[in-house]
């Protein structure tokens, strides 16, 4: 058996980001028939999510920047911090509306998971932190179901709870 080139690892390793970028993306849109759902293109990456609602849906599904990771090895710290690099890179004042998560799993793995800061858990669930809540928790990185997560964009109203 021949050792395959780091070229050759690179395509492969894209290939398999581009198929779960695309199964998040299919989901979306089974999930919001009526929303646009894009994937970015390369060059945008650092402007943009690795796929985004591009209209339609819960008007906060567009501010989810989703970083997506399907790898052997996942470090999810590391991709969150990078999602959240890149939104402090924008020049838009509505770069502050934007809501960084890491979308992942482990390679041959079914469970697809969700990492993000517990502060915006709470902005996704429509419960702004208070300021009696500690500041050290805010930044809290938590871990869900992706799909369980995803049900609860759009905050409690979208849910039809208040």
């Amino acid at each position: 058996m021949t050792a395959r080139t780091a070229s050759a690892r690179g395509r492969q390793a894209r290939r398999l980001g581009h198929g779960f970028e695309r199964l998040l993306a299919g989901a979306d849109r089974k999930r919001w028939p009526d929303a646009v759902v894009k994937r970015a293109d390369q060059g945008e990456r650092a402007y943009c999510p690795d796929f985004f609602v591009y209209s339609g849906g819960p008007s906060q599904a567009r501010y989810l920047w989703r970083e997506c990771c399907n790898a052997e090895h996942v470090d999810v710290m590391r991709k969150l911090v990078q999602a959240e690099e890149d939104i402090a890179g924008l020049k838009s004042p509505a770069s502050e509306r934007w809501l960084p998560m890491v979308v992942w799993r482990k390679k041959r793995s079914r469970a697809i998971l969700a990492t993000l800061r517990y502060e915006t858990l709470l902005v996704i669930v429509g419960e702004p932190p208070s300021v009696a809540s500690s500041l050290t928790l805010w930044c809290i990185p938590v871990t869900l179901d992706y799909e369980s997560l995803m049900g609860l964009v759009g905050g409690p109203a979208a849910r039809g709870l208040r």
